[in-house]
Protein backbone atom coordinates (compact mmCIF):
# COMPACT_ATOMS: atom_id res chain seq x y z
CA UNK A 1 0.00 0.00 0.00
CA UNK A 2 2.87 2.51 0.48
CA UNK A 3 3.27 2.74 -3.47
CA UNK A 4 -0.27 3.85 -3.35
CA UNK A 5 -1.01 1.34 -5.52
CA UNK A 6 -3.20 -1.69 -4.20
CA UNK A 7 -2.88 -4.69 -6.68
CA UNK A 8 -5.87 -8.20 -6.74
CA UNK A 9 -2.93 -9.98 -4.74
CA UNK A 10 -2.48 -8.05 -2.55
CA UNK A 11 -5.69 -6.83 -1.48
CA UNK A 12 -6.49 -10.66 -1.18
CA UNK A 13 -3.75 -11.29 1.26
CA UNK A 14 -4.45 -7.84 3.13
CA UNK A 15 -8.21 -9.27 3.59
CA UNK A 16 -6.85 -12.69 4.69
CA UNK A 17 -4.85 -11.39 7.31
CA UNK A 18 -7.18 -9.54 8.58
CA UNK A 19 -9.66 -13.09 9.17
CA UNK A 20 -7.19 -13.65 11.85
CA UNK A 21 -7.80 -10.92 14.13
CA UNK A 22 -10.21 -11.89 16.95
CA UNK A 23 -11.16 -7.93 17.80
CA UNK A 24 -14.10 -6.45 15.33
CA UNK A 25 -13.27 -2.98 16.08
CA UNK A 26 -9.49 -3.73 15.54
CA UNK A 27 -11.03 -5.19 12.49
CA UNK A 28 -12.98 -2.32 11.47
CA UNK A 29 -9.79 0.32 12.34
CA UNK A 30 -7.69 -2.09 9.51
CA UNK A 31 -10.38 -2.59 6.87
CA UNK A 32 -10.62 1.25 7.25
CA UNK A 33 -6.83 1.83 6.44
CA UNK A 34 -7.21 -0.32 3.61
CA UNK A 35 -9.98 1.68 1.92
CA UNK A 36 -8.17 5.37 2.38
CA UNK A 37 -4.89 3.46 1.05
CA UNK A 38 -3.02 3.95 4.13
CA UNK A 39 -0.76 1.48 6.28
CA UNK A 40 -1.44 1.17 9.74
CA UNK A 41 1.11 2.16 12.65
CA UNK A 42 3.53 -0.12 13.29
CA UNK A 43 4.37 -1.33 16.90
CA UNK A 44 7.01 -4.04 17.98
CA UNK A 45 5.59 -7.49 17.85
CA UNK A 46 7.54 -10.36 19.21
CA UNK A 47 7.85 -13.45 16.55
CA UNK A 48 9.58 -16.74 16.77
CA UNK A 49 12.53 -16.73 13.97
CA UNK A 50 10.27 -19.16 12.11
CA UNK A 51 7.03 -16.81 12.20
CA UNK A 52 9.55 -13.92 11.13
CA UNK A 53 10.90 -16.18 8.20
CA UNK A 54 7.62 -16.82 7.25
CA UNK A 55 6.02 -12.72 7.45
CA UNK A 56 8.71 -11.44 5.74
CA UNK A 57 8.90 -13.79 3.04
CA UNK A 58 4.77 -13.46 2.32
CA UNK A 59 5.61 -9.39 2.66
CA UNK A 60 8.42 -9.89 -0.10
CA UNK A 61 6.49 -11.57 -1.82
CA UNK A 62 3.47 -8.91 -1.75
CA UNK A 63 5.97 -6.28 -2.20
CA UNK A 64 6.88 -7.74 -5.24
CA UNK A 65 3.91 -9.80 -7.15
CA UNK A 66 3.68 -6.48 -8.95
CA UNK A 67 6.80 -6.90 -10.88
CA UNK A 68 8.17 -3.92 -9.10
CA UNK A 69 9.69 -3.09 -6.02
CA UNK A 70 9.26 0.74 -5.13
CA UNK A 71 11.47 2.74 -2.47
CA UNK A 72 8.51 2.94 -0.49
CA UNK A 73 7.71 -0.63 -0.06
CA UNK A 74 11.81 -1.08 0.87
CA UNK A 75 11.65 1.56 3.41
CA UNK A 76 8.20 0.19 4.69
CA UNK A 77 9.69 -3.76 4.53
CA UNK A 78 12.46 -2.29 6.57
CA UNK A 79 10.57 -0.58 9.16
CA UNK A 80 8.52 -3.96 9.84
CA UNK A 81 11.52 -5.94 10.28
CA UNK A 82 13.23 -3.85 12.22
CA UNK A 83 9.33 -4.01 14.32
CA UNK A 84 9.73 -7.15 14.87
CA UNK A 85 13.42 -7.23 15.73
CA UNK A 86 14.86 -8.55 12.92
CA UNK A 87 18.71 -7.76 12.47
CA UNK A 88 20.15 -5.19 9.93
CA UNK A 89 21.91 -7.70 7.53
CA UNK A 90 18.61 -10.13 7.24
CA UNK A 91 16.89 -6.89 6.40
CA UNK A 92 19.48 -5.83 3.71
CA UNK A 93 19.83 -9.68 2.17
CA UNK A 94 15.93 -9.58 2.05
CA UNK A 95 15.59 -6.26 0.17
CA UNK A 96 18.71 -7.61 -2.09
CA UNK A 97 16.32 -10.63 -2.66
CA UNK A 98 13.42 -8.07 -3.76
CA UNK A 99 15.43 -6.25 -6.15
CA UNK A 100 16.69 -9.64 -7.62
CA UNK A 101 13.28 -10.91 -8.42
CA UNK A 102 12.33 -7.92 -10.44
CA UNK A 103 15.49 -7.66 -12.06
CA UNK A 104 15.19 -11.50 -12.91
CA UNK A 105 11.07 -10.70 -13.84
CA UNK A 106 12.26 -8.33 -16.42
CA UNK A 107 15.01 -9.95 -17.85
CA UNK A 108 12.71 -12.87 -18.73
CA UNK A 109 10.30 -10.66 -20.05
CA UNK A 110 13.06 -9.21 -22.20
CA UNK A 111 13.88 -12.82 -23.80
CA UNK A 112 10.12 -13.80 -23.88
CA UNK A 113 8.50 -13.43 -27.69
CA UNK A 114 6.20 -11.33 -28.00
CA UNK A 115 2.83 -13.49 -29.14
CA UNK A 116 1.60 -11.08 -31.31
CA UNK A 117 4.72 -10.42 -33.40
CA UNK A 118 4.13 -13.22 -35.03
CA UNK A 119 1.04 -12.67 -36.14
Amino acid sequence: MVDEHIDLHERSFLHSAIRLVKDNKKIQELEEYILRWQAPPLAEIKFSKKDKEHILESLLNIATVDRSFDEREEQFLFEIATAIDVSKEVIENLIKLGHKRIEQFRANQLRAPNVRARF
